[in-house]
């Protein structure tokens, strides 16, 4: 069984000042936004952490509001995107960071056909930008004990048919939705474990509460049973509580060790 890594999500230009000069101990992975990338600034503060040694993850590339829509408009604003695209790419790259996230709206490609074609003609002309640049596209996927949304196998059958080898997902989990709510691990992840090597995982505060820790850790032994590579966990707590986070991420850390 592979052990996790773990990591931090950043979600504002504050939280990245707020870093010391090194990762706390424990902490061996960042996630940023790719608002990031836009600044000189903030692109060699990043180049602080983010290195051979410390793995990243750019959440969201491109902001969601336009990724979700983009491949409905015009061919001019999609050349626009693309040419967005190639430069948050280029500097990715500069910053050896090889992997993103892309927003495109799952739910509505898998229920809508008409929007499936238009997304699929999107990323082909998104292909060959991740492939100059060697960087790899995680699709974010919702796992809720919940019922709704997209489900694992429904995600499996939309990665098939991209015949793109370089996607996989970025499992997220809003860690208070599992507190107190029966599910089958095995069941609610389904053929995604195979693929379940990065995790973006949200809680409120500065630690997750004890019993949906305990859940989600559930999903995460049986993808790293399954996983042949080193699964990558990213923390997201709340905002309000970013400085607690810093204070004692220990706290937090051992909530998903095992």
């Amino acid at each position: 069984m592979n052990t996790p890594r773990i990591g931090l999500a950043l979600s504002s230009g504050r939280q990245l000042a707020l870093l010391p000069e090194r990762l706390p101990a424990g902490l061996s992975l960042l996630e940023f936004p790719g608002e990031f990338l836009e600044s000189a600034a903030d692109r060699r503060r990043l180049g602080r952490y983010v290195s051979s040694r410390t793995a990243g993850l750019i959440r969201d590339i491109v902001d969601p509001g336009v990724s979700r829509l983009v491949a409905g408009e015009s061919l001019s604003v999609r050349l626009e995107f693309f040419k967005l695209l190639r430069a948050r790419c280029r500097r990715a790259a500069e910053l050896r960071v090889r992997e993103c996230s892309l927003d495109l709206d799952l739910p509505r490609v898998a229920s809508t056909p008409e929007w499936a074609l238009r997304v699929s003609e999107l990323l082909q002309g998104c292909w060959g930008i991740f492939d100059e640049f060697e960087i790899r596209l995680r699709l974010p996927l919702r796992l809720s004990p919940e019922p709704g949304g997209l489900d694992a196998e429904k995600f499996l059958e939309l990665r098939r048919r991209m015949l793109y080898p370089a996607v996989a997902p970025l499992l997220e989990c809003c860690c208070e939705e599992f507190r107190g709510v029966p599910f089958q691990a095995e069941e609610l992840l389904g053929g995604v474990a195979f693929y379940g090597d990065c995790w973006h995982l949200v809680f409120s505060g500065a630690a997750c509460g004890e019993s949906e820790a305990g859940a989600v850790k559930r999903l995460l032994r049986v993808a790293a049973e399954r996983v042949p590579r080193e699964c990558r966990v990213y923390l997201a707590p709340g905002a309000a509580f970013f400085e607690d986070f810093l204070a004692a991420p220990e706290v937090a850390v051992r909530s998903f060790e095992f």
